[in-house]
């Protein structure tokens, strides 16, 4: 019988692979690998198809729109309901008046940046940044993912919220560390239509990605026939169209694939296939994705800027994101297979230090110190 139950808001293990709904398909895998784990209860705005057999787990599902509904009014009911130790809020948000000790994970505190957003996301992130000034300074602990999250907690939440800040890296899905032979890459590219040799960047239509400068600078190397194609993946909702409008505005489209969310394995797939990754990000809390393509032997290219140069240590190639210092990455890294060789090895070296396992294993620490601290 497990020690204890927590109680998780899992919607993001459904429908698209998304950073957070990774994050939290990575957390709970490694807790698989524990030898005294949590019973879990999966709170889910949709049916969940994830599954962890050396879990006890019980999945409980209630529907309501708009999400402010759902996070503020139906999410604490069903909480109460479920009457666990304690209540992990993975994915920085979280009702106002939880019921149980409270574990916030909170990524990063990009939605009190608004220059780094579009008017659609800024919406959500008004109301959310709303509930994080009044709620996370009640939560039992913080885990966040690097100490520039950390750093930017204290800065826009105050001492209070950075007093209970634990910097807990993010691990890779363990998805990306299968066996993949040339022909299992072959035919996936077959499969999905890509072509044959690609740079990948995962985009979007808000700036902080620079997902428009990905596409300028592709611009500016695109007529040599020697450089690969470029693959802009993960690209949800109404960002498509407006990726894809500043491709054709480019005058890339031949040459260019906009590619929308994929399941986990396809995801993995995306990131192995590919020849490089292109993440000149003005900003990031921690950079999975650079990660994962090391994971899978990709070599990374990323910006100097946010959590990167945390996450990435020496196995990265460094650029400012900026269009020059990105065509010039792009041409090197996309013509000289000794460089692709260097950052490959140095990748698949370094993604080591981020286990599942020891993700949990911390997590499990902080679960257990709230807990504790609740029945004193």
């Amino acid at each position: 019988m497990a020690e204890f139950t927590v109680a998780v808001d899992a919607r993001h293990l459904a429908g698209e692979a998304k950073g957070i709904g990774r994050y939290l398909h990575t957390l709970l895998a490694g807790m698989s690998a524990l030898p005294d784990p949590p019973a879990f209860v999966l709170v889910s705005d949709r049916e969940l198809d994830a599954a962890y057999p050396a879990l006890t787990i019980e999945t409980v599902v209630a529907t309501a729109r708009p999400v402010y509904v759902w996070e503020q009014f139906v999410l604490p009911r069903k909480l109460r309901r479920a009457g666990a130790d304690v209540f992990h809020a993975p994915g920085n948000a979280l009702p106002l008046g939880p019921p149980s000790p409270t574990v916030l994970t909170l990524h990063d505190t990009m939605m009190f940046e608004r220059g780094f957003h579009t008017f659609a996301a800024n919406r959500y992130y008004v109301y959310q940044s709303w509930v994080l000034k009044r709620a996370a300074p009640r939560c039992a602990a913080i885990i966040t993912v690097s100490r520039t999250s950390a750093e930017d907690i204290a800065r826009r939440l105050g001492r209070r919220a950075a007093s209970r800040v634990t910097v807990i890296e993010e691990a890779v899905d363990p998805v990306f560390f299968g066996e993949r032979s040339a022909a299992d890459l072959a035919a996936f590219r077959e499969r999905l239509g890509l072509p044959a040799r690609y740079m990948l960047h995962l985009g979007a239509a808000f700036p902080r990605k620079n997902t428009r400068l990905v596409v300028e600078a592709f611009r500016r190397v695109a007529a040599d026939a020697g450089m690969p194609d470029l693959v802009i993946g993960g690209v949800a909702g109404d960002d498509e169209a407006t990726v894809r409008g500043w491709v054709r505005q480019a005058g890339v489209a031949e040459r260019v694939r906009v590619q929308p969310y994929l399941p986990r394995e396809d995801h993995a797939l995306l990131a192995a296939a590919a020849e490089m990754l292109v993440s000149p990000s003005a900003y990031e809390g921690f950079g999975l994705p650079a990660l994962e393509a090391m994971a899978v032997g990709v070599p990374v290219v990323a910006s100097r800027r946010g959590a990167l140069p945390e996450t990435c240590g020496d196995a990265a190639y460094y650029v400012e994101p900026e269009v020059d210092d990105v065509v010039a990455a792009m041409r090197l890294i996309g013509t000289d297979e000794g460089e692709r060789s260097r950052l490959a090895a140095a990748g698949g070296k370094h993604v080591k230090k981020f286990s599942p396992r020891r993700m949990a294993s911390r997590t499990l620490e902080v679960y257990r110190a709230v807990r504790a601290a609740t029945k004193s």
